[in-house]
C-alpha cells in the first residue's frame, strides 16, 4: 500500500475533467472507503464467525482477499489512457 498510495491522487484526478474533478475524486475516494475498508471486514468475520474460526475459515478469507483484488484489477485494466487527452475533455463524466 505504501508503494501506490502516492501515485493515487494523481492517477485519480487524471480521470475527471477539470470542472468536476475535486468532486469526482471525493466521492471516488469515500465511495471505494465504504466498499473496500468497511465491507471487507464485515465480509471476513461473518465468514470466520459462521464456519468456526480462523482454523477453519482461512481457505474462505483467501478466495476473499482474491476477489477483492480481481475487482481491482478489471476496474484498472478497463480505464482508458489519458496520456494524450486535454485535461478540459478527459474523464468518465460526460460533458
Amino acid at each position: 500500500m505504501g508503494l501506490a498510495y502516492p501515485a493515487q491522487p494523481a492517477f485519480f484526478a487524471e480521470h475527471f475533467p477539470t470542472k468536476y474533478r475535486a468532486s469526482g475524486v471525493n466521492a471516488a475516494y469515500q465511495i471505494s472507503q465504504v466498499y473496500g475498508g468497511g465491507l471487507a471486514p464485515i465480509l471476513a468475520t461473518y465468514v470466520n464467525q459462521a464456519l468456526g474460526g480462523a482454523k477453519h475459515a482461512w481457505p474462505y478469507l483467501v478466495a476473499l482477499i482474491i476477489a477483492y483484488g480481481v475487482i481491482a484489477l478489471v476496474g484498472v485494466l478497463t480505464l482508458r489512457e489519458t496520456k494524450d487527452v486535454r485535461l478540459e475533455e478527459v474523464g468518465v463524466v460526460g460533458q
